[in-house]
């Protein structure tokens, strides 16, 4: 079996960014374990593409380059916003190093397609439409914590404050 190596999977399936649209890489990879760790960045002039890869957890987020990380998603949340997927899914860590190798895989194989296929205007730095995509995002995340919880609120977080000043600045222009 071949040796899993992070930036040659993410080169693989998401280098279309600088070929397709003319955006900048950047990797800052710790070669240290058997299993590289690092973040590597997409990014232009208007958008940013943050995959980061730990020893059992991983995070691929897209979002504006000039806000902040917290106002990122996930191609999976993005295509949850635009199908109106309100269908919550329990989340369990892989255990193993090779659940994280297969996961990780699977999942730049899906958030690639999900950003060629639903997300080009994102791509091409069209954020008209990303604060709703935020609102169904924290709606979905809200009604995860009240199950969870048995009942109880998500207290009003950096996210909700953002989106509601992001709504004032629209609304005075």
């Amino acid at each position: 079996m071949q040796p899993f190596s992070f930036p040659d999977l993410v080169k693989h399936y998401f280098d279309f960014l600088v070929t397709d649209y003319g955006y900048s890489k950047d990797e800052e990879i710790d070669r240290a374990y058997r299993f590289e760790k690092g973040r590597i960045k997409y990014f232009s002039d208007k958008t940013i593409l943050i995959i980061e890869l730990g020893r059992h957890d991983f995070e691929i987020k897209i979002g504006p380059i000039d806000e902040p990380k917290f106002a990122r998603l996930t191609p999976g949340q993005i295509n949850d916003f635009l199908t109106q997927n309100k269908e919550i899914s329990d989340y369990s860590w892989p255990k193993h190093l090779e659940e994280t190798e297969i996961r990780f895989e699977k999942t730049l194989v899906q958030d690639s397609a999900i950003l060629r296929e639903k997300c080009v205007a994102i791509l091409k730095g069209d954020f008209s439409w990303w604060i709703d995509a935020l609102e169904f995002h924290l709606m979905i995340t809200k009604e995860w914590v009240r199950i969870r919880s048995k009942g109880k609120e998500l207290p009003i977080e950096p996210l909700e404050e953002y989106i509601i000043s992001k709504r004032k600045a629209k609304s005075s222009t």
